[in-house]
C-alpha cells in the first residue's frame, strides 16, 4: 500500500508546477470538447464512416462509399447526411429511383 502514497516532494512538485497544471487543463478541455463532438462510440464510428463515405465518393469508388453509408445510416438513421451520402452513391450507380428515395428521406428529415 506504501508505494501507492507519494512523497511530499512529489506532491507538491505536481500541485504546484504551474506548466503541468496548465497541460492537464488543456488536456481535459481537448477530452470535454471531444465528448460534445463525440458523445458516444456509436456516434463516433458513424461520423467516421460518414467521412470515409465521402472519401470513397470523390475517389470515384462509388459502391465502397455506399456500403459505408448504409452502414452509418443503420447505426445513426436520424442523420441527415447519411441518406445524402446514400442518394449520392446511388445516383452515381446509376439506381435513380432508389437515389430519389434516399434524398427525398433527406428532405423529409429537415435541417439538423
Amino acid at each position: 500500500m506504501e508505494s501507492n502514497k507519494k512523497s511530499r516532494g512529489e506532491l507538491q512538485q505536481t500541485f504546484l508546477n504551474p506548466e503541468k497544471q496548465r497541460g492537464k487543463a488543456q488536456k481535459q478541455k481537448q477530452e470535454d470538447k471531444t465528448h460534445s463532438i463525440f458523445p458516444s462510440t456509436l456516434t463516433h464510428k458513424s461520423y467516421l464512416l460518414l467521412k470515409r463515405s465521402l472519401c470513397w465518393l470523390r475517389l470515384g469508388q462509388v459502391k465502397h462509399a455506399l456500403s459505408d453509408a448504409k452502414v452509418c445510416r443503420e447505426l445513426k438513421p436520424d442523420w441527415p447526411k447519411e441518406c445524402f451520402r446514400e442518394g449520392a452513391a446511388l445516383h452515381l450507380l446509376q439506381r435513380f429511383d432508389k437515389a430519389s428515395n434516399a434524398f427525398y428521406e433527406r428532405v423529409n428529415q429537415g435541417d439538423h
